[in-house]
């Protein structure tokens, strides 16, 4: 582990940040935190900013009062350049007293523009201590067992208080009813781990419920509701993403409104930072700008370095150099502490500029001659120390620069030892760039990225003359990721291919390697329990073990997926028996799996657009299989890709169709289930009717959507007829271990009961919309009577339902939109009284999670949306504006919560009503305002999710405004 270096220079401003952060940690008179704060300090490349930021995580992590318990590491692990720290080495036992979240922003290949988002780091490290907190401290490990043996007799809600008393003596943390909340979330997150999703519909469902608990709910769940700080760092926030901005944004305003203990620091570029001032308008990040000069946003400028921080600094390194060459190594650091710590490495490199090559003594005549012609302007600097570096570390910066500003080494190493004129030990080549020539930083095992952008456009620069050289790493690259895709191909089968244990020559269990390789690299989250482990030879744990520790990090699988995007290219034509065409198309289905595990749906969805020119009918199933295909369909849906789901349904649903038929033997274990196959033809039947309502053939859809009903019924009456052949089996009159079997048989029964009921419900619902489209209001309702009432049942008794929140929110839907239909027949009575049903079963539901997840609040504010609209076009124009007030900003919140553009359509859904019903005559400047901020808004998510589609929202209020403003009604026009 690095050994953290005394602290020079930057004094003042650490003090500053200091304060600021003892100012958010601080309470009122009444006991309480009074919300967030923030600071950015701004200066160029090389002046301490980071340092400075740095320097309060190794305060904390060495004060009694932040970490008494010693959760944090005391310094950061990797290197001294890193922004989080590594807890791979410790195991803590205890809950942490402050939260560290930080990430750092980048550029996107050396073009100076934003790069990837920030986001995928912010979750891994959320992720990681959800597991520290949750799995790794004993009380919680005693209420996961706790947890198992008692819920199915008494609900969490007795567990929870069980466990407090030992959540207390952990922690030496006062009862307070905010760590309640922490426990509640703890066992809620083992809840909802416990088990895998089956089927590619339940893997949307997966998806969708965790994308609404993402990152801001982790972050309260983790600060346990606030109670304890946050320090939330984005560094190089001048290369800050659009999605990561509207993170930023909301985090603020949710910190802000439950005054959250939150500090946010900025480390910002200067000049980037002025040219994103406007004349008359406050400089800082876009979005936070109303706070920069309030007390609460601290801006901090940083010069340059002054001279006795760095003499400090090198008589710390380098204790035996004469105070003449002291000054002479400040004189040429032209006060750019980045600059100094280089040219130190530098030196160190080389033992012969040192008398005697003791690197403790005095610099050599010769050393100070060379000192005396280092350039003092860093771009200067920089491009003489690139030029001065030796010929292999410049092939080896050159080549990495073709592959961005972040690459993987492997890929380097590899391409290196390719090249007969490269003699050198790569790796170690690489090692030296990080350590001392601090070119490079190492973010984990293997993922590395230039320390500076200048480095990087001076490899890429040096590519000009290395021509054959980038056409050889460019067919390299493209083939080491079509042999990583055809490794690590097929997901969903890795348990069962574990599981295949085949007879060795010597008699002995074997393992099929290349599935161990497919689990470990492509489904990296995926970990055998240790009852699976105990279940494999001696020889295939060890194996598993091993391939656990040299699995892809989360960072690294982002590179690599991103790659694919950025190297290969899918051919709609191309003959896909061909090994490099297989390959390209199994790495986007690869890629496409790992943007769904990381949330990226910027990226998953221009993956999910490369598969619907591709004819689907050629290419064969051991190329991609069917199963893979519906899973592959289900993330094209949830990345917003129809025409990715289009191409791939007709396959599916002929496939799945000669399934259920018995027409063509199942050809995976996941398709030898019978109910899973209804299941995956329901979804394709679903998918069918979609496609079909979006093209305007009601006719087709509706057709679909009734075959889908037909399946779903089919599957009910199944697990219905199951649980009488238990009962005939079984009769009552045995003895008191029979009756056991017969409960346990009975209990599983039921609940596969429940699921095809929650599943016919749904189908139904959908069936319903699709008529109330087609203009048949009352089959509708018919329909959404029957759909709720199988869904009131399972809302109502948790013991035989594995989704009782599901059967809840969607209840609670379901009225709300049997009242929407009752209100377009004209029949107010029924439509308030479904309404206001709806209602309090989600203002029930809000007020019961402290975590409410996105569909909650997007139910919530179509409900709100709903009975406003109604009591508006009743004439209740106050009452009706007050509900869609409430309705725009639950659909704000659930939008917030959602790393892709679905839900912000729901905003603009309720704005188009909120907007109808308030007079702008009446109401001009809030009606403009209004207007404004939305327009604003849609333009940004164009930007934040490379998308055109909120144009017509920006287009239309521009409109509306400039006629306002023609009709001079208000000063707002656009």
């Amino acid at each position: 582990m690095v050994q953290h270096a005394p602290f020079f220079g930057r004094q003042s401003e650490f003090n500053v940040l200091l304060a600021v952060y003892e100012a958010t940690v601080a309470k009122n008179a009444e006991g309480e935190f009074t919300g967030p704060r923030a600071i950015a300090f701004v200066g160029e490349s090389g002046y301490g900013a980071t340092r400075v930021v740095q320097q309060l995580y190794y305060t904390l992590s060495r004060d009694a009062r932040w970490n008494g318990n010693g959760y944090w590491p005391p310094v950061f692990g990797s290197n001294e350049v890193s922004v989080a720290p590594a807890m791979g080495d410790t195991a803590p036992q205890s809950l942490p007293q402050f939260l560290w979240i930080a990430a750092r922003s980048t550029e996107h290949a050396g073009e100076r523009v934003p790069g990837e988002s920030a986001l995928p780091s912010i979750e891994q490290q959320l992720h990681l201590h959800r597991q520290i907190c949750t799995a790794n401290t004993n009380v919680l490990q005693d209420a996961r067992r706790h947890l198992q043996e008692k819920v199915r007799k008494d609900g969490v809600s007795d567990v929870i208080i069980e466990g407090l008393g030992g959540l207390f003596a952990l922690t030496g943390l006062p009862p307070i009813p905010k760590i309640a909340d922490a426990l509640v979330g703890a066992v809620q997150f083992l809840m909802r781990r416990a088990k895998a999703p089956k089927t590619a519909d339940a893997a949307a469902r997966t998806y969708a419920s965790e994308q609404g608990k993402q990152l801001l709910n982790g972050m309260k769940e983790l600060t346990r509701n606030g109670a304890i700080p946050l320090v939330f760092w984005l560094d190089r926030s001048h290369w800050v993403d659009a999605a990561s901005l509207a993170f930023i944004e909301a985090f603020w305003e949710r910190a802000e409104r439950e005054r959250w203990p939150v500090l946010f620091v900025f480390t910002h570029w200067e000049v980037e930072w002025n040219q994103r001032s406007q004349p008359g308008s406050l400089d800082g990040i876009p979005g936070m700008q109303a706070h920069v000069g309030e007390s609460r946003f601290v801006t901090r400028r940083l010069g340059t370095v002054p001279d006795a921080d760095l003499a400090a600094y090198v008589r710390y390194t380098l204790p035996g150099l004469t105070n003449e060459q002291v000054a002479l190594l400040v004189e040429v650091a032209g006060g750019n502490f980045a600059t100094m710590v280089e040219n130190v490495g530098d030196l160190l490199d080389d033992d012969a500029y040192f008398v005697d090559r003791d690197v403790r003594g005095p610099l050599s005549g010769p050393a100070m001659q060379a000192v005396r012609e280092f350039e003092t302007k860093r771009a200067a600097r920089v491009r003489q120390r690139f030029q001065k570096l030796d010929a292999h570390c410049k092939d080896l910066l050159s080549w990495s620069a073709q592959l961005g500003p972040r690459f993987l080494g492997r890929h380097l190493v590899q391409f290196a030892q390719t090249r007969a004129t490269f003699q050198a030990d790569a790796k170690r080549a690489i090692d030296q760039c990080v350590n001392p020539l601090v070119v490079l930083n190492r973010l984990s095992r293997d993922l590395h990225e230039f320390r500076d952008s200048a480095y990087f456009h001076e490899a890429r620069n040096r590519l000009a003359v290395l021509e054959e050289d980038v056409r050889e790493i460019q067919v390299f690259f493209s083939t080491a990721l079509r042999e990583w895709a055809d490794l690590c191909f097929d997901p969903i089968r890795v348990r069962a291919a574990l599981h295949e244990e085949q007879e060795g020559e010597d008699g002995a269990e074997m393992i099929d390697a290349g599935a161990l390789d497919r689990a470990m690299l492509f489904a990296p989250s995926y970990e055998l329990s240790d009852e699976d482990v105990a279940r494999l030879s001696p020889a295939a744990a060890q194996t598993y073990r091993a391939k656990c520790d040299a699995r892809l990090a989360w960072s690294e699988r982002a590179v690599l997926a991103q790659s694919v995007l950025a190297t290969l290219r899918l051919c709609p034509d191309a003959d896909y028996q061909q090994p490099a065409q297989r390959a390209t198309l199994r790495a986007y289905v690869a890629a496409m799996n790992i943007f769904s595990e990381q949330r990226d749906w910027v990226h998953g969805r221009k993956c999910a657009q490369a598969f619907a020119p591709i004819d689907w009918a050629t290419v064969a199933p051991h190329v991609v299989s069917m199963q893979e295909r519906a899973n592959l369909m289900s993330l094209c849906s949830w990345a917003d890709a129809p025409d990715g789901v289009a191409a791939l349904l007709p396959g599916l649903l002929a496939h799945y169709s000669q399934l259920v038929e018995g027409r063509i033997e199942p050809s995976t274990i996941y398709e030898a289930s019978p109910s899973l196959r209804l299941l995956t033809l329901k979804q394709m039947l679903e998918q069918q009717a979609r496609a079909a309502r979006d093209r305007q053939d009601m006719r087709e859809a509706l057709a679909a959507m009734r075959q889908a009903v037909d399946v779903a019924e089919f599957l009910e009456y199944d697990k219905r007829a199951g649980i009488e052949q238990v009962q005939q089996l079984w009769p009552q009159d045995q003895n008191a271990s029979r009756i056991i079997d017969v409960d346990d048989a009975m209990s599983g029964v039921r609940f596969e009961l429940a699921d095809a009921q929650y599943e016919l419900a749904r189908t139904l619902q959908s069936l319903a919309l699709m008529q109330r489209d087609a203009g048949n209001h009352e089959e509708a309702m018919a329909l959404l009577e029957r759909s709720i009432s199988l869904l009131e049942p399972l809302a109502a008794d948790s013991s035989t339902f594995r989704a009782k929140d599901d059967a809840r929110r969607d209840l609670a839907r379901y009225k709300s939109r049997l009242g929407q239909v009752a209100a377009e027949s004209g029949d107010l009575e029924r439509a308030r009284e479904q309404l206001q049903g709806s209602l309090a079963w989600f203002e029930q539901m809000h007020s019961d999670t402290e975590s409410p997840d996105v569909d909650l609040l997007v139910g919530f504010g179509e409900v709100l949306c709903c009975i406003g609209w109604v009591e508006a076009g009743a004439g209740e124009i106050d009452t009706g504006l007050a509900y869609l007030e409430r309705a725009l900003k639950m659909a704000r919140a659930g939008a917030q919560m959602h790393s892709g553009p679905r839900y912000w359509h729901a905003v603009y859904d309720v704005l188009q009503f909120y907007l109808s019903y308030m007079s702008p005559d009446e109401y001009p400047q809030k009606w403009c305002e209004v207007a404004t901020r939305h327009m604003s808004e849609a333009r940004r998510l164009n930007a934040q999710f490379e998308t055109n589609e909120f144009t017509h929202y920006a287009e239309t209020l521009q409109r509306v405004l400039a006629e306002l403003d023609a009709r001079g009604l208000s000063s707002c026009g656009a």
